[in-house]
């Protein structure tokens, strides 16, 4: 740790005392900027924006393992927002590291959490939500995880919806897949600009929303070489139901009731 970086913890009683009220360069640079478009007067109103989500933060990892650093961005549609990123005060941690962004039209929500404690290419936000107590609770929640380096089932899930895009609808790899509740993900095509709605799970017996098991595709089915991670995945997309698989003469559903029967 360097003498001007501080924890979060520290961040968070500094704020509290008025300690970043100022609009002055030096006084803005100790609150964590390190970059803006804007003019210097308008960090102090940015920042509390910002400060709604550090405020909120209790989890005691991320209080005193973390420092904070903001920015203000120029988008390619020439609108300013603003990011806070939580960044690991231990250099060997920085996958580990945490970008939020507020209001960046790039995106398709107001708060959107970027991650690469899991090294993988990040073409869409791990989570993104409207309502800043939302990104409180899951900052909070993956404290715990950043803390163990416990890997969550949605990192395989939303790799098998990358394998299906590619597999099933050609689609390339680098495909932004959100997440949109309990093992449902959309994915963004390349090709007609929709958004495709995909279910994942492990379980067919899955109380899960709109999910017909019978019609679930076994990772396995599409990618034959498919990582050891990934096997046991199921994936479910409402518009391809019943379609056959390409290269398939076999119709999927007749296919997953003779697996049901062998099963038993």
């Amino acid at each position: 740790m360097t003498q001007d970086r501080f924890s979060v913890r520290q961040w968070q009683e500094k704020f509290r005392a008025g300690a970043f009220d100022e609009p002055d360069c030096s006084v803005q640079m100790d609150a964590g900027w390190y970059n803006w478009m804007c003019g210097t007067d308008s960090l102090p109103g940015r920042l509390k924006k910002l400060a709604k989500l550090v405020m909120g933060v209790t989890d005691p990892y991320i209080l005193d393992n973390y420092y904070i650093l903001c920015a203000n961005h120029s988008s390619r549609f020439n609108r300013l927002y603003d990011s806070v990123g939580f960044i690991s005060l231990l250099e060997e941690n920085q996958l580990k590291s945490i970008d939020i962004t507020l209001d960046d039209p790039c995106h398709r929500k107001k708060w959107s959490l970027f991650t690469l404690r899991y090294d993988l290419e990040s073409y869409a936000p791990e989570f993104d939500c409207q309502d800043v107590r939302k990104m409180i609770r899951y900052v909070n929640r993956i404290g715990p995880e950043l803390e163990q380096d416990i890997v969550p089932p949605f990192v395989n899930e939303r790799r098998a919806v990358e394998v299906y895009a590619h597999k099933r609808r050609g689609e390339p790899w680098e495909i932004p897949v959100y997440r949109d509740g309990e093992h449902c993900y959309t994915y963004k095509s390349r090709q007609d600009g929709r958004e495709h709605t995909v279910i994942v799970t492990p379980d067919l017996a899955a109380p899960l929303p709109g999910f017909i098991p019978e019609e679930a595709v076994p990772i396995t089915d599409l990618y034959i070489t498919c990582p050891e991670r990934l096997k046991g995945l199921y994936v479910y997309c409402p518009e391809d139901a019943g379609v056959p698989l390409p290269g398939h003469q076999q119709n999927i559903k007749n296919s997953h009731k003779k697996r049901k029967v062998n099963e038993r």
